[in-house]
C-alpha cells in the first residue's frame, strides 16, 4: 500500500509548487510532471532506493545526494530568494539529505528545482509525451534504465487528476 495520488497532489505537490512561485513558476504541467516522477521513481511506496539502505537515492522522488549538493552549489546558492524559500521548507533536523526522505514538501521542491534548472520549456499538462521525454532526460538521464514509456505510464496514471479545461 502506498500514498493516495490525490493526497500527494493536494498536500505535497501543489502546495510545494505554489510556495516556490514566483521564483519558479507554478503550472499544471509541472504538477503532473512531479506526480508522474514520484509515481515512477518510488511507486509512492518507498522512501529509500536500496535495502538495507541508505540511498543512493532518497524519498518518493528518489533524488541522489550528489544531485542535491549539485543543485545547491551550482544553482540555488546564486538565487537568494529561491534559497530562502527552500531553507524555510526544511526542519532544523535531520540533515537536508535525510529530509529528501522525511520531508515531502522539501523533497518535492528540490525535484522541481532539478526540472527548472533544465533549459527546456515546461510542457503543458496535455503534452504527456513531452512531459515523459523531459522526465527521462532531466530526472533519469540517457544512461538511466528507465524509459520514456515508463514515465509516460506513470503520467497516464496521474492524468485523471488534471481534467481538461480547468485552470
Amino acid at each position: 500500500m502506498g500514498l493516495v495520488l490525490r493526497d500527494v497532489l493536494q498536500y505535497v505537490v501543489r502546495p510545494s509548487l505554489q510556495w516556490l512561485d514566483p521564483e519558479i513558476p507554478h503550472s499544471r504541467g509541472a504538477e503532473l510532471l512531479l506526480m508522474g516522477t514520484a509515481l515512477h521513481e518510488s511507486k509512492l511506496q518507498w522512501l529509500d532506493q536500496t535495502t538495507p539502505g541508505p540511498g543512493p537515492a532518497y524519498g518518493i522522488f528518489q533524488m541522489e545526494a550528489a544531485t542535491h549538493y549539485d543543485l545547491w552549489s551550482r544553482f540555488i546558492e546564486f538565487r537568494p530568494a529561491l534559497a530562502h524559500k527552500l531553507r524555510s521548507l526544511r526542519a532544523p533536523n535531520p540533515s537536508p539529505i535525510e529530509q529528501l526522505r522525511t520531508n515531502l514538501l522539501y523533497a518535492c521542491a528540490m525535484a522541481r528545482v532539478l526540472y527548472f534548472r533544465s533549459p527546456e520549456r515546461m510542457p503543458k499538462v496535455e503534452e504527456l509525451d513531452a512531459l515523459a521525454a523531459l522526465a527521462k532526460r532531466v530526472f533519469n538521464t540517457s544512461a538511466g534504465k528507465a524509459t520514456v514509456d515508463d514515465y509516460r505510464r506513470a503520467l497516464d496514471q496521474c492524468a485523471s487528476l488534471f481534467p481538461q479545461g480547468t485552470a
